[in-house]
């Protein structure tokens, strides 16, 4: 599956059905406060897995980019690839919508 560019990531969770699904995105990194000090000039490639089960949904989340860092020490320039990796669990309880 090639990843789509994409701006913003909205799966709608009513539309998954039981089982697997994965998703591939590439997004363009955008400046945060969180992120200071560094620059991602190669987009962000992201993997998304979400397993249904009954009212379930485990999200894992998949990211890798290069990004362009300046030592603080010496202040030299350095690219470095980045990867990281996040999981959550939502439970869908209809009693409560």
């Amino acid at each position: 599956m090639t990843p789509r560019v994409q701006e913003k990531i909205l799966i709608p969770l009513h539309s998954i059905k039981e089982g697997v699904s994965e998703y591939k995105f590439r997004s363009k990194f955008v400046e945060s406060e969180v992120l200071t000090g560094c620059e991602f000039r190669e987009k962000i490639d992201v993997s998304l897995k979400i397993t249904k089960g009954g009212a379930d949904y485990l999200c894992e989340i998949f990211v890798r980019s290069v990004g362009h860092f300046i030592c603080d020490r010496c202040l030299e320039e350095f690219d470095r690839e980045v990867k990281a990796s996040s999981a959550v669990l939502y439970t869908y309880d209809k009693s409560s919508a």
